[in-house]
């Protein structure tokens, strides 16, 4: 955690805080967001879900049925 804070110009603490729910702010979201490539978005940081299937990409693909709740990708 003290590697990857240091990536993005905090501490590890704070990427443990983060890590155990703590919302970071917009700037470590977008800074988390781009060193890793998008794996990890804003919305998987405040806990917002989508209700349609993500391509690899993130993007969520209009033509991809709703899921079902419970359901998973």
């Amino acid at each position: 955690m003290a590697q990857f804070g240091a990536q993005i110009g905090t501490s590890g603490p704070t990427i443990c805080r983060i890590a155990g729910g703590q919302v970071p702010r917009r700037d470590l979201m977008i800074k988390i967001y781009e060193a890793t490539g998008g794996l990890v978005t804003p919305n998987d940081l405040v806990g917002i879900t989508l209700d349609r299937p993500r391509s690899r990409d993130g993007m969520v693909d209009p033509q991809q049925p709703k899921l079902n709740e419970g359901e998973t990708q």
